[in-house]
């Protein structure tokens, strides 16, 4: 996956270039650059447009239940097109374009949701969510998991408190080896009684 990006970085540019030899051979310059500056008008327009609209659906007032991902995807889709019709270029202006036909968001959105679906794998809660097997049959205490939703580890919990005691600095070399400054050792704590 890593070394498509460099290809496409790389190829891209000169499949756009020769397209403009082609175009601008055909067509003669000044359409050529008509329609790369129309093309650019466009993206504007629905960068701008479609752009904003879709991000006012996701107010933050309105929560991640209230918008459907369809239409974050279909947003989403529409802007990408609109930055594609930005580049010059006769072929990310066909990609753009395509992004903008309803067939073409409509199987991008499938696809991204069987990608999401896959990523996030099963929930610990089981498939239907809120439903009856979701939560409703199996409660938290039943669940084993922990409140972050973690499997809990096995085994019996042991409380315990540590102390860091720390050692004045050591005396001269001379007095480390004298029997008469024994080294420091932290009293016992007495410990409270188990409830």
């Amino acid at each position: 996956m890593r070394a498509i990006v460099p290809f496409i970085l790389l190829v891209i540019p000169l499949i756009e270039i020769a397209l403009f030899v082609v175009v601008g051979d055909v067509i003669g310059l000044w359409p050529t650059l008509a329609a790369t500056l129309l093309a650019a008008v466009v993206g504007v327009v629905l960068i701008r447009g479609r752009g904003r609209a879709a991000f006012e659906r996701l107010r933050p007032g309105q929560g991640p239940a209230a918008v459907p991902i369809g239409s974050v995807i279909d947003g989403a889709a529409v802007v990408i097109a609109g930055m594609l019709l930005l580049i010059p270029g006769f072929l990310t202006d066909l990609l753009g374009v395509s992004l903008l036909l309803p067939p073409v968001r409509r199987r991008l959105g499938r696809v991204i949701g069987q990608r999401f679906r896959m990523a996030a794998g099963p929930s610990p809660f089981g498939d239907p969510g809120f439903g009856q097997s979701g939560f409703g049959q199996s409660g938290f205490g039943q669940a084993g998991f922990d409140p972050g939703g973690f499997p809990s580890a096995a085994g019996p919990v042991i409380e315990g408190e540590a102390v860091v005691v720390r050692d004045p600095p050591a005396p001269p070399a001379a007095a480390a080896d004298d029997p008469s400054h024994p080294p420091r050792v932290a009293p016992p704590r007495p410990r409270d009684p188990p409830p």
